[in-house]
Formats: structure tokens, C-alpha cells, sequence
């Protein structure tokens, strides 16, 4: 059987998501002439098609219109593109902008975040796809209809669809609000793991009393970390001891839909003064407040381990596997317990692509939106999203061997052949990665096969996150990523950045003294500036917003 037909029945029997098409903008003849299939089967038709792409790759493909997996996708669907390449999203915006005519398809880091993809949209830049997706595609319809919260995302305020991006279920992403523990340290000192917030006090106290790296100083530092990564600031995994905390924007969503600012309540306070009772009994490094992570892997990774407990959402931001081989040290600290009950864990569902990467859009200028629907359909296809990130199938992938098992435990779906993914290369051409969008549920995403004898974070990070009880705490009720009105938008990203710059600067001084947490008077004030800094005209803009999307 041809490769062609194989994929075509593949997509067909396994249910996965196929392209769906455009009702044509220009060129009807070409497109009248077109013997083309039902949705879903490929080559789209046979007669090769044509397509442009403004393409910003992601760093580290070499070559768009050369890469393997590129000239894979013209086989198998016989549709040419041609990747007209530039460098930065800000080209896009320049063209978008200038008048100038746009390539058919606007594909990877184009910048079309949630707002831009809703104004250029409103402006007839890009296309809205709804009809389209539900007229002609079979996977890109099966995967905004299994999957709602990756709907509800990529619908814009006015009901319309601007743009496919990409989607993945990565598990311990959905949980990364971490704090590791030093357990060497624990079995030196004979100590379990603590579970609630004054058993923590305790472990601190004895990681910095009674030297548990054995070489004869106090050196250690119990409850260290760094500044501006993922999830090391020292409030978050801490707090949600108190009070269901995200450490970002810090909305928390209540049972009957209405938004509170965790940081004005009085649960939240509690957490500042026993984060503050850390800090003043010796217990928290100062200097994490100011230090990198390379300083912090010097702690780490020197002759002598320093450090007990590090809040961030990835050990490898601190530890590596080359010798000292201290990553072993640690493990997740379990969401821990406060003294009211409260045990929560932070939680970040998957959602479509925000940030304006992985993205597909099709411009006002194309002539071809059938067959570029068509052909997305087959890049979202899932054995296509596997040749996409991992490359060639037989060459950098394959089935998987008896006994191997992914990264959640279960049974592997492929392995890597027991070398290193090809994204992890500096320079490749042989797949895209992640220069296009792909849809990556948590059954494919967690299931490529651990390599024996290699250390993988991401197994050691789902395992930590699976085995303690960090989902388990999650609160699910969350605030998802919003678009905004244009006006309201106008509003609400300079409240946004003053509030929030606000609260992270006064958690700072709360926690080392030079604000009194324990003083009315102190709080109070902090209360009265926010209120100063517009907080009800911001949580009412965000409610607002919300409402309409809930």
C-alpha cells in the first residue's frame, strides 16, 4: 500500500482530526477544476495545488521549504507552498498594517495573540474560519468539539475563529506551582516529609541547625530559590496553604462565577505573616529575592549542597544530571496543609496558544481557502502532529518495544529509538517542532516511550506531579485566558501591570519586614493604594469579560 493511502486510512480508522475547507475567496476556476475529496482524505485532490505562507519558523529550522517534514506534508496532501520567511512577529505586524498584499496563509511565531487575532480579524486582515471549519473539516471540528476549553479559546468576543494554534496536554504543566525538597537531606536527618505548614517550619529548622550536608559549617540555606522563572516566587506554592493561589494575575474564580483578588483577602494576610515568620526566624535566603538560577545551580551543584527547599516549576532550572548529580536530591514537596485545612494545589489547564506562536490564520488576500483548510486539517492530524515534532518515522521514531512505558506509566505509543527527540538539537531540518499548530492530547503527549538508562525530566516531572498529589489539589475552577472588547482592552492592560507590579512589590516587603504584615495600619494602607490604583474598575472589566465566555 502506498504511503499516501495509508495515511488517508490511518486518519480515517484512528478518528483523528482532518483538514476542513474554506469556501474559496478568488481563482473560483482553478478551484471548479479541483477533483477534491471528502474532508479528511488525502492527497486533497490530484491535481497539486498551490499555497503561499508567511512563515517564522521556530529557531533551530533550518530551512521551511527544504525540511523533511515539509516536503512530507506536499506528498501526502499535493499541495506546494511556498514559505516566504522572516524573522519576528513584527513582520507581520508590519504587513498587516501596511496595505500591502499578504501571503494565503500566515503560519508559526506570527505575534496573533488572543487581542490581535480579534482586532485584525474586526479588520478584515484575517478570515474568520467558523463556517468554513464546520463545512469542511472532519479533525479540526472533532477537536473544537471534544475538546471546549480549546474552543472556548480560540473564540473571540464577537463568536468568530481567527486562527487554529497549537494545544497540549502537558500533565505536570497543568500542576507546575512546585516546591522541591532536599530529600537526601531528610533521610541524613531521619525526618519525614512534611505535609502541613508547621511541619515545613520544622524541616527547615532542623536543614539549617543540624547540618545535613555533613561538612561541618553552617552553610545551609533551608528555603532558597531564584527570581523571574517559572514559579519561584516564594508566595506562590506557599500560600495556597491559605488560599487557592495561581501567582500570576492571582483571580481566583468562586462556586457561583463572581471573581475575588485573592491578594485583598484576609486568608491571604495569613499567608504573608507565616511566610514573614519565615523569613524572620533565618529560615529563607534573602538573597533569593535577587539571585539567578546560575547562581542557584552554584548552591546546588557545589562541593557541598547548600540548599534545602526551592520553589520553581522545574528542577532543571537548578540541578542537571552531569556529576555533581544533585537533581536526584529532590523531589516535589506535596502540596502542604495551613492551619485552617486549607490544601490546594495551583492549577494551569491547557488552553489554545496564547502567546501568538503555533499559529495558522488565512488573510484577506488568499485565493485558496479550501484547499489551506484542507491542509491544515492534515497537519492537526495526529500521526502528521508526530512527524511534525519528532521527524521521520523509522529514522528518529518508531513503534514502540514490548515492556516500554511513557511518561505517566503507561503502556508507550512510540519511542525516539532510543536516542534524544530531534527538537532537543540545536539546528535541524528535518521537522518543524513546533512551527506550526499541532494538536498534542495528554494520551499522545505523555506516551513516547523513557529512554532506559537516560535521565527525562519531563517523566521524573509527571511522576513527581502524578505521585504527590498535586492534581489531586488542584482547584479546577479557574480564569481562563480572555480577549477583551477593544475599549475594555484599552483599560485593562495598564490596570493589569500597575496592580499586579503593586501587589508583587508589597508581598516583597510583607515578607522581609520592611512592610508590617501584622500591623493594621500596614495593611490597611496596602488595601486603601489599590484601591487608589483602580482594583474594583479592574475586577469589574475582567467580570464583565468573563461573564460572556463562562
Amino acid at each position: 500500500m502506498n504511503q499516501v493511502k495509508r495515511v488517508a486510512i490511518f486518519l480515517l480508522l484512528s478518528g483523528v482530526l482532518v483538514a476542513s475547507a474554506w469556501s474559496a475567496g478568488g481563482d473560483e476556476e482553478t478551484l471548479a477544476s479541483a477533483d477534491f475529496g471528502p474532508p479528511g482524505t488525502f492527497p486533497i485532490s490530484a491535481e497539486t495545488q498551490t499555497l503561499t505562507a508567511l512563515s517564522i519558523p521556530m529557531a533551530g529550522v533550518e530551512d521551511m521549504n527544504t525540511n523533511w517534514y515539509s516536503l512530507y506534508v506536499e506528498e501526502m496532501t499535493n499541495v506546494k507552498v511556498e514559505y516566504v520567511l522572516a524573522e519576528g512577529a513584527e513582520k507581520v505586524t508590519v504587513m498587516l498594517n501596511s496595505g500591502e498584499e499578504l501571503p494565503d496563509v500566515l503560519l508559526g511565531s506570527t505575534g496573533l495573540n488572543y487581542d490581535a487575532q480579534y482586532l485584525y480579524g474586526r479588520q478584515g486582515l484575517i478570515k474568520p474560519l467558523n463556517d468554513l471549519i464546520d463545512q469542511y473539516t472532519v479533525n479540526v471540528k472533532s477537536i473544537l468539539d471534544g475538546w471546549p476549553v480549546y474552543k472556548m479559546t480560540s473564540t473571540r468576543p464577537d463568536g468568530n475563529i481567527y486562527a487554529i494554534t497549537a494545544y497540549s496536554e502537558c500533565y505536570h504543566c497543568m500542576a507546575s506551582q512546585k516546591m522541591y525538597i532536599n530529600v537526601t537531606w531528610l533521610e541524613t536527618l531521619g525526618l519525614d516529609m512534611p505535609s502541613t505548614t508547621e511541619e515545613f517550619r520544622d524541616v527547615l529548622r532542623a536543614f539549617k541547625t543540624q547540618d545535613p550536608n555533613g561538612n561541618g559549617l553552617a552553610d545551609e540555606l533551608p528555603l532558597t530559590g531564584a527570581t523571574g522563572y517559572w514559579h519561584s516566587n516564594l508566595d506562590g506554592f506557599l500560600m495556597s496553604a491559605f488560599i487557592y493561589n495561581d501567582s500570576g494575575n492571582r483571580l481566583n474564580v468562586v462556586d457561583d462565577g463572581t471573581l475575588i483578588a485573592n491578594f485583598i483577602q484576609p486568608e491571604f494576610r495569613e499567608g504573608l505573616k507565616y511566610i514573614n515568620s519565615l523569613f524572620e526566624e533565618g529560615l529563607v535566603d534573602k538573597e533569593m529575592f535577587v539571585q539567578n538560577d546560575q547562581l542557584l545551580t552554584q548552591i546546588v551543584e557545589g562541593e557541598h549542597n547548600r540548599a534545602g527547599a526551592i520553589p520553581l516549576g522545574h528542577s532543571g532550572h537548578f540541578a542537571s544530571t552531569v556529576k555533581p548529580v544533585r537533581i536526584y536530591d529532590y523531589d516535589a514537596l506535596p502540596p502542604l496543609t495551613g492551619p485552617e485545612g486549607v490544601r490546594t494545589a495551583g492549577y494551569y489547564p491547557p488552553t489554545a496558544n496564547a502567546g501568538g506562536s503555533n499559529v495558522f490564520a488565512i488573510s484577506k488576500d488568499s485565493a485558496r481557502d479550501e484547499i489551506a483548510i484542507r491542509w491544515l486539517d492534515f497537519l492537526m492530524a495526529e500521526e502528521s502532529v508526530l512527524y511534525a515534532i519528532y521527524g521521520e518515522k523509522g529514522v528518529d521514531w518508531g513503534d514502540p518495544n514490548p515492556g516500554e512505558i511513557g511518561k505517566d506509566g503507561s503502556p508507550a505509543l512510540f519511542n525516539t529509538l532510543g536516542k534524544a527527540p530531534i527538537y532537543e538539537q540545536p539546528s535541524q531540518n528535518k521537522a518543524w517542532v513546533h512551527s506550526g499548530p499541532w494538536f498534542w492530547p495528554q494520551e499522545i503527549f505523555e506516551r513516547v516511550a523513557v529512554i532506559e538508562g537516560i535521565y527525562d525530566h519531563h517523566y521524573t516531572l509527571t511522576q513527581q506531579t502524578m505521585n504527590n498529589g498535586y492534581m489531586d489539589n488542584a482547584v479546577r475552577v479557574v480564569l481562563p485566558p480572555l480577549t477583551y472588547e477593544v475599549e475594555d482592552g484599552k483599560v485593562i492592560a495598564p490596570l493589569r501591570q500597575q496592580i499586579n507590579q503593586y501587589v508583587n512589590e508589597s508581598i516583597a516587603q510583607f515578607i522581609v519586614g520592611d512592610l508590617d504584615i501584622n500591623s493594621d495600619a500596614d495593611w490597611q494602607e496596602y488595601l486603601d493604594t489599590l484601591g487608589r490604583l483602580e482594583l474594583d474598575k479592574y475586577l469589574e472589566i475582567e467580570q464583565r469579560t468573563y461573564d460572556l465566555v463562562r
